[in-house]
């Protein structure tokens, strides 16, 4: 629930949620998330998996889909499983700046 200006909800739409409310891709897919990070700008989601999700304003590439698009509903950065070397690689934790995203690989 929050303002969602900047469409860093998750949700269809940029409007403000006075409740909360599940996030559809999430429910549907069955996609357990274990972590979030939110600014105001956008926001990360890490899955139990180590996938790692993002929406919100994409300019200077903050959500890390290799273009400054803006995403309203969470996407899966798919560069970070060209990164791993081994199945056993995934993320295991993720921060947040105004600007940036990181990642914390295991």
């Amino acid at each position: 629930m929050g303002e969602n200006t900047n469409g860093n909800l998750g949700h269809t739409q940029s409007t403000a949620k006075k409740v909360p409310e599940l996030i559809d891709i999430f429910r549907r897919d069955s996609i357990c998330i274990t972590k979030v990070k939110m600014d105001k700008y956008h926001t990360l989601f890490l899955s139990n998996n180590g996938s790692v999700y993002s929406c919100g304003v994409g300019v200077g590439g903050r959500l890390g889909h290799d273009n400054e698009e803006s995403v309203l509903i969470p996407k899966q950065i798919m560069a970070m499983e060209t990164i791993k070397e081994t199945e056993q690689d995934r993320c295991i934790d993720i921060a947040i700046t105004r600007d940036c995203s990181y990642f914390l690989t295991e």
